[in-house]
């Protein structure tokens, strides 16, 4: 048996290093080579990137002009010219959805392209371009009129060109920086996750000998540093999987999708070590950025009948027609909508990780994603053994399972905070008004302490984040000042607040919804 004296000095060591990479993380960050931005500095520098990329494109075209949108063509306009997506949409990396709902309205994407996508893209491209865009209507090209390059937009797309010419996007591969703090935050999970091993193995080997109370308090220990641990690891998982780990100048998806992860280190955090499937993460995501809070379609947003997020689903067609398909649930929803402010704390905290499983099993299995199947298989291998260690104790096992899924059940608040309470547009309010404008109403800051920024994962700089998914998360804070210098000179509203405030916001506006249900001022179908 393992005596005290022995178990405290490996939970010390343990602890020690998991400090020592926190404390390195926070004041490595501190003395980065790469300072704070303001607007000062980016209007001081001149990026050649857009007229290279013009000169590139005319070449491409060869002095072919799209003077008539066609109708069912799956063309979308980037920076003035056409590109025609059809034979690419199935081999798109962000996902096929996201780019056919743009190529379906034949929508300018210039932003959004730019926010996901490494400038290198650009060239590949070039097979895909029809011509470009001169249309004659003036009633169609009013719909792809520079109106979103003034102002705010504008600004944005400086700020763009700037921090990718001064490496703000470097990840591990070529930022000697990112590569320390990547290697820190890896040794701080992997502390994590030997600690809970420790403590599981410790508290078999004193099961019989120790009471019952003490028995339950190491239990809980143990659940609740694998819980830390998986959280941790779901932030490694989605830096990896936004390529602000390793900048990947991403392939198109290749005809072996199904059994090779386009995304090794995304696969290996976000599945082996956290469960879920990484390829429908990253087709979800993609689309959770790109059409933010939108009602139906950001898939991270659709909880009908259980939760309402925003009045204007209860008026799309998709919404309407299963309403029609299945009329009961226009009762259910209303009794569920009614008491939503109370379910969302427990069902996101308790059910939702369970939730994630099933819904991440069985998209893996219908489209026959097989490397994320063996991911899981690894995770619940893992999972399963460390229970094991408790197979004497029943109520043990219960309580550890449920304690550690709780633990990291608050990442699915985590999650929701940033976004639920604020506003919702449809496609065209979403052009209208840009891609900087429409994130910046969409989405929340949560304010932070340095000593809790690593619970927060890089969540509290949501709004940096949501702008330039790309960034390394140790980076964010550097460009969050020229931000609020932005929204200050055009008087859009930055929104932040602290971890409780946003979650009382949230339950204020599910409440609103209940009692405008309640009441019947709204009209569920």
């Amino acid at each position: 048996m393992i005596s005290t004296s022995k178990s405290l000095c490996i939970l010390s060591g343990l602890l020690s290093n998991l400090y020592h990479s926190v404390y390195w993380e926070k004041t490595q960050a501190k003395k980065s080579s790469l300072g704070v931005v303001s607007m000062k500095d980016v209007e001081e520098i001149t990026s050649n990137a857009s007229q290279e990329r013009e000169l590139m494109f005319k070449k491409a075209a060869k002095g072919r002009v799209v003077r008539e949108m066609i109708e069912g063509k799956k063309w979308v306009v980037l920076e003035g010219y056409v590109f025609d997506v059809e034979q690419f949409a199935e081999y798109h990396p962000g996902g096929t959805e996201l780019l056919l709902d743009y190529a379906n309205r034949q929508a300018d994407i210039t932003d959004q392209f730019a926010a996901f996508h490494n400038p290198v893209i650009y060239r590949r491209l070039l097979t895909m371009i029809v011509g470009k865009l001169e249309l004659e209507s003036e009633i169609r090209s009013s719909k792809y009129a520079e109106k979103s390059t003034k102002g705010a937009s504008q600004d944005y797309r400086k700020l763009t060109a700037y921090l990718w010419s001064r490496g703000y996007f470097d990840g591990a591969e070529a930022d000697e920086e990112s590569a320390r703090i990547t290697l820190y935050r890896h040794l701080g999970i992997l502390c994590l996750g030997i600690l809970a091993v420790s403590q599981s193995i410790i508290l078999q080997k004193s099961m019989k000998n120790g009471g019952k109370f003490v028995n339950y308090v190491q239990c809980a220990l143990a659940a609740f540093t694998l819980g830390i641990f998986l959280q941790q690891s779901a932030f490694l998982a989605h830096d990896a999987c936004h390529n602000g780990v390793v900048n990947r100048t991403k392939e198109g998806r290749s005809k072996y999708r199904k059994i090779i992860p386009n995304n090794l280190l995304g696969w290996f955090h976000g599945t082996v070590l956290f469960g879920i499937s990484s390829a429908r993460w990253i087709d979800d995501h993609s689309v959770h950025h790109a059409l933010t809070m939108r009602p139906f379609m950001d898939a991270q947003f659709k909880y009908l009948p259980i939760w309402c997020v925003s009045r204007k689903e209860f008026s799309t067609k998709i919404w309407n027609d299963m309403c029609r398909d299945f009329p009961p649930l226009v009762f259910l929803t209303k009794c569920l909508l009614c008491v939503q402010h109370y379910t969302f704390i427990p069902l996101a905290v308790v059910v939702g990780r369970f939730n994630f499983y099933i819904i991440n099993f069985l998209y893996s299995l219908q489209n026959q994603i097989f490397f994320d199947l063996v991911g899981m298989f690894l995770y619940w291998s893992g999972y399963l053994s460390l229970l094991s260690l408790l197979s004497e104790d029943f109520w043990l096992q219960l309580s550890f399972t449920f304690i550690s899924h709780v633990t990291v059940g608050i990442l699915h608040v985590q999650l929701l905070v940033s976004h639920l309470a604020t506003d919702s547009f449809t496609p065209e309010e979403e052009e209208d008004m840009g891609y900087f404008v429409f994130q910046m109403r969409t989405t929340r800051n949560i304010d932070s302490t340095k000593n809790w920024d690593w619970f927060h994962g890089g969540l509290q700089y949501q709004i940096e984040h949501h702008l330039f998914p790309q960034l390394p998360r140790h980076r964010l804070p550097l460009v969050k000042p020229v931000l609020l210098e932005i929204c200050s000179r055009h008087g859009i509203r930055y929104e932040s607040v602290e971890s409780l405030e946003s979650v009382r916001l949230c339950l204020e506006n599910f409440r609103e919804i209940a009692s405008e249900v309640w009441k019947g001022d709204i009209t569920v179908a």
